[in-house]
């Protein structure tokens, strides 16, 4: 599947739309960690501030990212904005002593297969792009 996505790079291109971008910049009030919040003020306590806080903003950035490659048309750049982000992810949770537990893996994981979506880059429906590198 990995083969077929990057050989299909050049073709994904012409899907990234840049009417998109005012899409992708509406999901930074989507992301997963405003729920995190509310379970944490409910008194879930693998969250934190800190943890919430640091998650939010590799999101903000994940998606900036992916505004960019959208303004290059550059799908390649969108696969490796989504892997950088989920590594980036992976040392969070390691930092924060595995916080990202079932329901934030999905949580996040829809989070990301929706920005991408959006941005125009196609993938079969039930491909998972964060597995390769996910560690959470």
């Amino acid at each position: 599947n990995k083969i077929k996505l990057e050989k299909s790079f050049k073709l994904q291109n012409k899907n990234l739309k840049t009417e998109n971008i005012t899409l992708l910049e509406e999901l930074k009030i989507q992301k997963p960690t405003f729920e995190w919040k509310q379970r944490m003020l409910e008194g879930d306590n693998i969250f934190n501030d800190e943890n919430i806080t640091e998650t939010s903003k590799e999101l903000d950035v994940f998606i900036d990212n992916l505004k960019d490659a959208v303004l290059k048309r550059s799908s390649k750049n969108i696969y490796n904005a989504t892997k950088k982000s989920v590594k980036l992810l992976n040392k969070l949770n390691e930092r924060f002593d595995d916080f990202i537990e079932t329901t934030e893996r999905e949580e996040l994981c829809e989070f990301i297969d929706k920005c991408i979506r959006i941005a125009g880059f196609e993938i079969e429906k039930d491909f998972d792009i964060t597995q390769e590198w996910r560690e959470w």
